[in-house]
């Protein structure tokens, strides 16, 4: 029987999310699996007796650790971002429903308390902090608290032009968490993978002779109709996720076609906020994704947006970013496709 695992190239990651989303049994699964160095956030802060580790401290045990070639770090310390994700290769955020983590919290809270379960050090749960919800030393807080503010934050921080080097996985339930682990595989063949840091990986016209178009037959796939709509209403920002869900569900080598016109939409994106370097720098990415394409491709008239980018490029660098404001939004054209009636 034909393997249906993908090969993850994927060697250092972060695992983000709510409190009581599961990020480091993910990642500790992920570390399992894939024979990484698996690093808990909370076990390199917190000392024996729920003593907290002094900022320079914590610093510089998460520096030294991430040294590490291969590794999966747990932990939302927005604190250690800019040391942790400019290393990183990948993000897996789990951006679960709050009644769905508000739960698990719950449970794992009173499982910890009830089994005394030995934590970091010397550290065992405290009930009785964990249930004063007003208190900001209660995670109940924190979660309520941070929840609206994470789901914006990394939305923003996935457009982000200083986290382009970075894959994100983005999964909204832990079914689907669920099967895409057990879909990965550790072989490092980097077959069919579209981003490794920052080298892209992409097919070329023989590629898809060789296929004899057949790929290119059918309509767009439902994800993807719903984020071209999206775009064609200037909604980049919404179109993004629904693109990302069409590139992470549809199989290679077809996904790479959804991943550029995601990445068009970042241009607009970056060109309607006026931010004209990160504009161009995911402009020169998304035309390696859409080159190789036809035409004509599931109904999306790809050449035609391959034009349509060039024109607004080419208007955009004519401006330069000081005059960017003056950018005319009608340049911006739609995506031109069609969906085959089923028969």
């Amino acid at each position: 029987m034909e393997s249906t695992q993908t090969v993850f190239p994927y060697k250092r990651m972060a695992v983000i999310g709510v409190t009581g989303s599961g990020k480091s049994i993910l990642a500790e699964k992920l570390a399992q699996k894939l024979g990484l160095d698996f690093i808990e956030l909370d076990a390199l802060f917190w000392k024996p007796g729920w003593v907290e580790s002094g900022a320079e401290e914590f610093r510089q045990k998460v520096e030294l650790a991430t040294r590490s070639p291969a590794w999966v770090i747990a932990g939302n310390y927005s604190k250690l971002r800019d040391l942790i994700w400019p290393r990183a290769q990948a993000v897996i955020w789990l951006d679960y429903p709050y009644l769905l983590v508000f739960g698990r919290l719950w449970k794992r809270t009173f499982r910890r308390w009830y089994k005394r379960e030995l934590l970091w050090g010397t550290n065992y749960e405290r009930i009785l902090p964990q249930l004063k919800i007003w208190s900001n030393r209660s995670l109940f807080y924190w979660q309520v608290h941070s929840y609206r503010k994470h789901k914006k934050l990394y939305h923003e921080l996935i457009i982000s032009p200083e986290n382009y080097h970075l894959q994100f996985f983005h999964f909204n339930h832990p079914q689907e968490t669920e099967r895409w682990l057990n879909s990965i595989s550790v072989e490092d063949t980097r077959e069919n993978q579209p981003c490794i840091g920052n080298d892209i990986i992409s097919l070329n016209m023989s590629d898809l002779n060789s296929l004899g178009f057949a790929l290119c037959q059918g309509s767009p796939h439902p994800q993807a109709i719903r984020g071209m709509e999206l775009f064609n209403q200037g909604h980049y920002f919404e179109a993004h996720e629904a693109l990302e869900a069409a590139w992470r569900q549809e199989r290679p080598p077809l996904r790479d076609l959804y991943r550029g016109i995601l990445q068009v939409g970042v241009v607009y994106l970056h060109i309607t906020n006026h931010n004209y370097p990160g504009a161009i720098k995911v402009y020169q990415r998304c035309r390696k994704w859409l080159q190789p394409w036809p035409e004509i491709c599931r109904g999306i008239q790809v050449g035609q947006l391959r034009r349509d980018l060039e024109e607004a490029i080419l208007a955009l660098q004519v401006l330069g970013p000081n005059r960017i404001a003056n950018f005319d939004k009608t340049i911006l054209k739609p995506i031109q496709f069609s969906i085959q009636e089923a028969k």
